[in-house]
């Protein structure tokens, strides 16, 4: 052979262990090279579904804001309403009671200033239902175990302590409570409702003889 042919030979190993050598070297940064892209690909899927959890969450946030709002102008409708006839009635109760004063009719002066302040306690009675009822409450801070029995026991004495002091010569109504148990409800508007069904049994039953009241 000649000395090239010798050379070329003698150096062909070398040249070979240098072409696994780039070879490899090339394999790994391929691999390192993919690992990197499927990262990045991963990376903005999480992305694509954070924004759209986002894009999900502001859609709903804003619903709620509108509803919200909504219901904000309905109570303010109802306040403006159901408040605007009460303060012409105390308004013009106390115009009749200055005139009952100055024309020395004190009786009189004195029965219109007791009806002025059961027209003021209904008023109150009217807002704070309209505020317990605007009051946001999430399901599970609303409903409560209620014992229904010890509820309607307090409203029923309350009422006819209500009664005595409105109406002194009136027979107080006899309730007959039956057992009701418990039951899982909204403890303020459960309180409210049956406040008001109550009362609204005595008032329009009043001049009545015997009253009875069952509640069951």
């Amino acid at each position: 052979l000649s000395e090239t042919a010798v050379s070329f030979w003698a150096a062909l190993p070398v040249i070979l262990i240098a072409i696994a050598i780039f070879a490899a070297s090339l394999l790994r940064e391929r691999q390192k090279t993919k690992h990197h892209v499927d990262q990045l690909f991963k990376a903005k899927g999480h992305l694509i579904q954070l924004n759209q959890h986002l894009e999900s969450a502001v859609e709903d946030r804003t619903a709620n804001l509108v509803e919200v709002i909504s219901d904000l102008q309905s109570f303010n409708r109802n306040v403006s309403h159901d408040i605007r006839s009460p303060l012409g009635s105390i308004g013009m109760m106390c115009f009749l009671t200055k005139n009952l004063i100055n024309n020395g009719q004190i009786a009189a002066a004195q029965e219109q200033l007791d009806m002025i302040t059961d027209q003021v306690e209904a008023s109150q009675k009217m807002v704070n239902t309209m505020l317990s009822l605007a009051t946001p409450r999430s399901k599970d801070e609303a409903f409560v175990e209620v014992n229904l029995d010890n509820l309607v026991g307090e409203l029923t004495q309350k009422a006819l302590q209500m009664v005595k002091r409105k109406y002194p010569e009136a027979t107080p109504p006899d309730f007959k409570l039956e057992h009701m148990g418990k039951v899982k409800s909204d403890p303020t508007m459960l309180r409210i409702i049956l406040d008001n069904l109550i009362e609204n049994a005595i008032k329009y039953n009043q001049g009545q003889t015997d009253l009875r009241i069952e509640i069951g």
